[in-house]
C-alpha cells in the first residue's frame, strides 16, 4: 500500500514538473516574441527618426546651398498643363514678402523673423498667406502669358530694344549703377540674373499686349456709351481738381542726390522757358511727352487728380487745391521744377472726362474678355516637395 502511495506521489510530482516545464517554455516563448516585437518597434521608430533627421539635414544643406547660390530650376506648381517655374514663383514670392514687411513697417530683424514664424493674416498664418497669394498671382500670370502666346502676339524689334533699355534702367534705379546685379538679384530673389530677366521680359510681353488690346477696345467705345457712363457716374466728376505738369529734375531720380548748382540753375531756366510756351497755348500733352522728366508720364501724360489725401509732394498739392481752372505756374519741390496747369477745378465736363472714360470702358471690356477666358481654368496644384524650400529660406535667414 505504501509502495502504491509512493508511486502515486511520484506520478503527481512528475506531472507537476512537466506542467511547470511546459509553462516555463511558454513564458520563455512569449518573452522572446515580446522582445522581438519591442526590438522591431524600437527599430522602426529609430529608423523613422533617422530618415526624418536625414531629410532635415538634406533640407538644411539645400537651404545653405540656395542661400549661397540660386534655387534649382524646376516646376513648383501646375495649372492644368501649364507649369509655374520655380524661379518665376520665387521672384513673386519674395517680392510679396518684401512688400508685406514694408506695409507692416517691419525693419528690425527680430520683428521680421517673429512675423513670419508666428504672424497671422486673418485666419491664415503669414507663411500660408504668402504661399497662397503668390500661387494665385502666378496662376493668373501663366494663364495670361499662355493667352498672349496663343493669340500670336510677339515683341517687335523695336519692342525688344525698348525692353532692353527699360530693363537696364530698372536695375539701375533699384540697385544703383555700380551694383553687382547678379549678386543683388540672387540675394533678394534667390534666382539667377538670367531667370530674372526672362521673367521681366514675359511681364513686358503681357504689358505690351495689354496696351495694344486696349487701343483696339478703346476704338470700339462709342460716344453714346461714354456719355451714358458719364451721366450714370456724374457724382464722380463733381468737385474735381486735376492738374498737368512738366517736370525738370533737380536731383538724381535713382539716388535722390541733389544735382550741382549749375544743373539746378539749368533746370530752372528750362522751366521758365516751358511756362512761356504753355501760356502761349501749345499742346501741353505733347510738351509733356517730349520734355517732362517725370517717370510716370508715359502712363498718364503728366496728369494727376489732386485731393487732400493724395500721395504727392505738398507744393504740388497746394497748387492743385488752390488754383482755378486754366491757371498756370511753376512750383519747386524736392524733385525739381514743375511747370503746372490746372485742367479742372470743379465739375469736370464730359469733353474733359471723355478720354479717361474711354480708357475705363476699354479696360472693363478687356477684364471681361480675360475673365471669360480664365473662368474655367483648373485649380493650381503646388508641388510641396519643391515648395518646402521657400519657407525654409525665410525661417533660416
Amino acid at each position: 500500500m505504501a509502495d502504491n502511495n509512493r508511486n502515486v506521489r511520484r506520478r503527481q510530482t512528475s506531472r507537476t514538473a512537466i506542467v511547470k516545464k511546459k509553462s516555463k517554455k511558454k513564458i520563455d516563448k512569449v518573452t522572446i516574441i515580446g522582445f522581438v516585437i519591442l526590438v522591431l518597434v524600437l527599430g522602426g521608430i529609430f529608423g523613422a527618426y533617422m530618415i526624418q533627421q536625414a531629410e532635415k539635414s538634406r533640407q538644411e544643406e539645400l537651404t545653405k546651398q540656395i542661400l549661397a547660390g540660386a534655387l534649382p530650376e524646376g516646376v513648383v506648381a501646375k495649372v492644368g498643363d501649364l507649369e509655374i517655374a520655380t524661379s518665376a514663383y520665387a521672384i513673386k514670392y519674395f517680392s510679396n514678402k518684401s512688400q508685406a514687411e514694408q506695409e507692416k513697417k517691419l525693419t528690425d530683424a527680430k520683428a521680421i523673423s517673429d512675423y513670419w514664424r508666428n504672424g497671422m493674416v486673418e485666419t491664415q498664418t503669414s507663411l500660408e498667406w504668402l504661399k497662397q497669394t503668390t500661387l494665385e498671382q502666378m496662376k493668373q500670370f501663366v494663364l495670361y502669358l499662355d493667352y498672349v502666346k496663343k493669340a500670336g502676339f510677339k515683341l517687335s524689334e523695336a519692342d525688344l530694344k525698348d525692353f532692353e533699355k527699360s530693363y537696364s534702367d530698372s536695375l539701375s534705379q533699384q540697385f544703383g549703377k555700380d551694383t553687382d546685379y547678379k549678386a543683388a538679384i540672387n540675394s533678394i530673389f534667390h534666382v539667377t540674373l538670367e531667370d530674372y530677366k526672362k521673367y521681366e521680359q514675359s511681364s513686358y510681353l503681357i504689358s505690351k499686349y495689354q496696351v495694344q488690346k486696349l487701343k483696339e477696345l478703346n476704338l470700339k467705345v462709342t460716344e453714346k456709351q461714354a456719355k451714358a457712363y458719364y451721366d450714370k457716374n456724374i457724382k464722380n466728376y463733381k468737385d474735381k481738381k486735376i492738374v498737368q505738369h512738366i517736370l525738370f529734375l533737380t536731383q538724381d531720380p535713382t539716388t535722390g542726390k541733389a544735382y550741382s548748382k549749375a544743373k539746378i540753375a539749368e533746370a530752372k531756366k528750362k522751366a521758365d522757358a516751358m511756362l512761356v510756351r504753355v501760356r502761349a497755348g501749345e499742346n501741353m500733352t505733347e510738351l509733356v511727352k517730349k520734355y517732362s522728366e517725370d517717370t510716370g508720364k508715359t502712363q498718364n501724360d503728366g496728369i494727376y487728380e489732386v485731393t487732400a489725401e493724395s500721395q504727392l509732394v505738398q507744393e504740388f498739392k497746394d497748387f492743385g487745391l488752390k488754383q482755378k481752372t486754366g491757371a498756370t505756374g511753376i512750383v519747386k519741390s524736392t524733385f525739381g521744377y514743375h511747370v503746372m496747369k490746372e485742367i479742372v477745378n470743379g465739375t469736370q465736363s464730359f469733353s474733359s472726362a471723355k478720354k479717361s472714360i474711354v480708357v475705363i470702358l476699354g479696360q472693363t471690356a478687356l477684364n471681361d474678355l480675360l475673365q471669360s477666358a480664365f473662368s474655367k481654368a483648373p485649380v493650381a496644384k503646388m508641388n510641396d516637395d519643391v515648395f518646402v524650400m521657400f519657407p525654409n529660406l525665410i525661417l533660416s535667414a
